[in-house]
Formats: C-alpha cells, structure tokens, sequence
C-alpha cells in the first residue's frame, strides 16, 4: 500500500503546498482521501483523474472538499462519456457542497458522483481496501478513517481535538497519519491537535511510524517534528506535498 501525498497544509495553502489530499494506492487501485485547495492540481502529476477508482471527504470543511468541483468539472466536460465516480462523505456533506449550485448544475454534480453517505462505526469494502470510520473531535462531523488492505494499515485522523477515539482509530497501525494543527501552547480551538499530542496519541496507539499533517502554515514544520518526536518516542514525518510513504515498509 502507498500513501502519497497531495497536499498537507491546514486551513489554507502554504506556497507550494496544497491543503488537506491523500491518494492511496493498492493493487492498481486508487482512492483518493480528502479533496483540499489545489490536490487537484497536484494529483495530474501523479497519474490522471480517470485512474482514480474512488474519492473519500472526511468532513464539510473547505481546506479537505473545495477540489471536489474541479474533479467535477473535468469529468462532466470530459469529451466522452464516464462512469459515475464513487464518493463517500458524511450525511449531509454532499447537499452543503451542492447547495450554492443553480438546480440543473446541482442535478449534473450528482449524476457525475455515486454518492454514499457514511457514519462513524461503519466499514465499507472500496476496490482492495477495507475503509472503517471513526467519529471524531470536531465540528461539522468528521470521519477518521482506518484504511486496510494486504495486511497492512493506515490510520487517518482527518481533523480532530483530543479523544480516546483516536487511539483505537489507530491501534497497531502501520501508518498513523495525524492531524498537528499547533505547536505547544499555540493553539486556537479545543477540535485540533498539537503537534506533542499527535505524538502522544501516537504512542499510545503503538503505531509503528507517524506522519503528522494539517500544520497551519505559520508554523515551523521543524519544530512540530521535534514536538512530536519528543511524545512519541521515535521518528516522525512531516507531511508535505509529494511525500510518499510505503505503508507497511519496515
């Protein structure tokens, strides 16, 4: 399993680095997690839109769907004729997308997308992978999500304060891929993380690596590491727009 990243940054893009998108890769299958400002761009450097076999939203927040028009937009204008893209997003989240749309756009949007709304508790069988969805910390609802396939794991916090849900989000992950918004005593609002608790959490789920994302642009990703590290006890990554990461890899 590969995890690349798209993009990395919170609430809004860094220069050069696009908001919240992962693609996920197994089997010559591709699912798309998170559709933030600019993945889309991003993701034509990696392969074509058409090989992506699903796309996941985590929440109804702009920095992980806004690309979801631009995905839109390239099939519909597409000169022939394709399937319906799979999408699972929470209840709700596609109609918000939707509802500043004229009506007959709106109606081409859904044709364009399968869409299947998801609930934290839920599993979904997607291509290769095994997709379970935690409820998270934040506002609107949001989804961590466990992505399983070959054997291996990734663990996917999306957007999230402090819960013990994150540590059986990723209990034994190969991958945990953790929100880490702050650095110590920086932080705004009780629905995100710091980068010393990403690290925490991470240690107390026995994730066998962690790479922490969502750090706000004014933040020094080297400090967030050593925060991390610190808490967790090992290596940590900072992810950045075209890391790649062999899930699994020892």
């Amino acid at each position: 399993m590969l995890l690349q990243v798209l993009g990395a940054s919170g609430s809004w893009p860094a220069p050069g680095q696009p908001t919240s998108g992962y693609l996920v890769t197994e089997s010559g299958f591709a699912l798309w997690l998170d559709l933030g400002t600019g993945t889309f761009a991003k993701l034509q450097e990696v392969m074509s839109p058409l090989h992506v076999g699903a796309l996941v939203v985590t929440h109804g927040h702009p920095d992980h769907f806004v690309d979801l028009y631009a995905v839109f937009y390239a099939r519909f204008f597409h000169p022939d004729p394709l399937p319906s893209l799979p999408l699972f997003c929470p209840p709700g989240l596609f109609d918000a997308v939707t509802c500043h749309a004229p009506p007959g756009r709106a109606q081409e949007m859904r044709a364009v997308f399968d869409v299947h709304e998801v609930t934290a508790g839920q599993t979904v069988e997607v291509g290769p992978f095994r997709v379970s969805a935690y409820g998270m910390r934040h506002d609107p609802p949001t989804l961590g999500l466990r992505v399983g396939a070959g054997g291996r794991t990734l663990a996917y916090t999306a957007d999230t304060g402090p819960t013990e849900d994150i540590t059986a989000l990723a209990e034994g992950a190969d991958v945990l891929l953790c929100e880490a918004t702050w650095l110590e005593g920086q932080g705004r609002a009780p629905n995100q993380l710091s980068a010393r608790e990403a690290g925490e959490f991470g240690r107390r789920a026995g994730a066998r690596s962690l790479a922490i994302t969502h750090l706000w642009p004014r933040f020094d990703p080297e400090e967030a590491r050593r925060e991390a590290e610190d808490s967790y006890g090992h290596d940590v990554v900072v992810a950045r727009s075209g890391l790649a990461i062999d899930v699994g890899d020892p």
